[in-house]
């Protein structure tokens, strides 16, 4: 079996043979971009409290979202520059929970039909040993945040 140290000397994992150790991490970007991914309303930093809020942000009856094309855009970019696979067909679903903030008791999300599937980031010798890792990405989803 395989011992492995974390910083603490306290404790030490054991792997059984014949299994590998795979950690997953999720990783949250914010997309660069003037407006909110679906609303119009604007995102510049440092503004008064609850002056970038649109209909659609604070869930008023009858608003509809809709969709920043520039946010897609720089999402595509991304499946390509990860060499991933950028779906022809994805879509959005409804995440249901309570969040102060999130007046619509809801997220939209990319959860099971995300845009872009697989890819990976090579980092080239980030240990010093003359190696390079590649980490592989499992998706990239749009979501509101």
């Amino acid at each position: 079996s395989i011992s492995i140290r974390p910083r603490s000397t306290k404790d030490t994992y054991k792997i059984k043979d014949g299994w590998e150790m795979v950690v997953g991490i999720e990783v949250h970007a914010q997309i660069s971009s003037q407006s909110k991914v679906f609303s119009g309303a604007s995102t510049a930093f440092a503004a008064s409290p609850n002056s970038q809020v649109s209909f659609v942000d604070a869930a008023l009856p009858g608003t509809l979202p809709v969709l920043s094309e520039g946010c897609v855009s720089q999402a595509v970019r991304l499946g390509f520059a990860i060499n991933g696979s950028v779906q022809p067909r994805s879509f959005f679903e409804r995440k249901h929970y309570f969040y102060a903030d999130m007046p619509q008791g809801y997220q939209i999300t990319q959860q099971r039909g995300p845009i872009v599937i697989g890819g990976h980031i090579s980092l080239d010798d980030v240990l010093g040993h003359g190696q390079s890792k590649k980490v592989r990405i499992n998706r990239i989803q749009i979501e509101q945040d």
